[in-house]
């Protein structure tokens, strides 16, 4: 009897869960728990700087404004020592600002690999003019977007 009922309890109980995220305000973390992809939305890239060690890059400047930030986690394999690097898109508004020294021109070189969000361009602006400490960064205007690539650690 316990058997019929454990499918319909494991059901229940996820169910539960996300109910709860929702009514909580947890979506997120349970996106991230359950697809290992976490967005982030930050005024000021001071605040994403202090916020989100982990997805946002040291050399984003302090004021930039409107920071957006999608991560896929990396898949790891167990049993395995091999890891793979996180994906990373990064978009920001640079009106009046400039990137740090240490980001040089890059010859444009490709598109992210299969992360996606609903504010990434789908046109050229992807493609890299500058590189900063692995991350490709193109400009359309005064928006950034940056992409730490999966596959391209250069």
């Amino acid at each position: 009897m316990l058997m019929r009922r454990m499918p319909v309890l494991a059901v229940s109980g996820a169910v539960a869960l996300a109910g709860l995220c929702v009514g909580t305000g947890q979506t997120p973390a349970l996106l991230r728990l359950l697809s290992h992809e976490h967005e982030a939305r930050y005024t000021t890239g001071a605040q994403a700087l202090r916020q989100d060690a982990a997805d946002t890059p040291r050399w984003l400047p302090t004021n930039a404004r409107d920071v957006r930030i999608k991560s896929k986690d990396a898949p790891q394999r167990p049993l395995h020592l091999e890891t793979h690097p996180a994906q990373t898109l990064l978009r920001f508004d640079l009106t009046g600002g400039r990137l740090p020294a240490t980001c040089r021109p890059h010859t444009p070189h490709g598109a992210p690999d299969s992360l996606s969000a609903r504010w990434w361009p789908t046109s050229a602006a992807r493609h890299a003019t500058y590189s900063c400490a692995g991350w490709r960064v193109a400009f359309d205007g005064h928006t950034g977007y940056a992409w730490h690539p999966a596959s391209d650690q250069a």
